[in-house]
């Protein structure tokens, strides 16, 4: 978890995963160190949210609830 720098207190159970069912387009980067922690993980950003993203069936949910 130490690439991802998350902040103190962070709700590590509270972690979502999905699959990319159709493609679309997001922006990638590289995560700051930040919290004592080295960062440099890649993090992926939506224009568009997650709940619309799954209504229109470009991604699902994988796993858990």
């Amino acid at each position: 978890m130490e690439m991802r720098a998350l902040p103190y207190g962070t709700d590590l159970l509270n972690y979502h995963r999905y699959e990319v069912v159709k493609p679309f387009e997001v922006e990638k980067s590289v995560i700051a160190p930040a919290f004592d922690n080295i960062g440099l993980g890649i993090q992926y950003r939506s224009p568009v949210s997650v709940d619309t993203l799954l209504k229109r069936g470009i991604i699902k949910k994988v796993g858990g609830d």
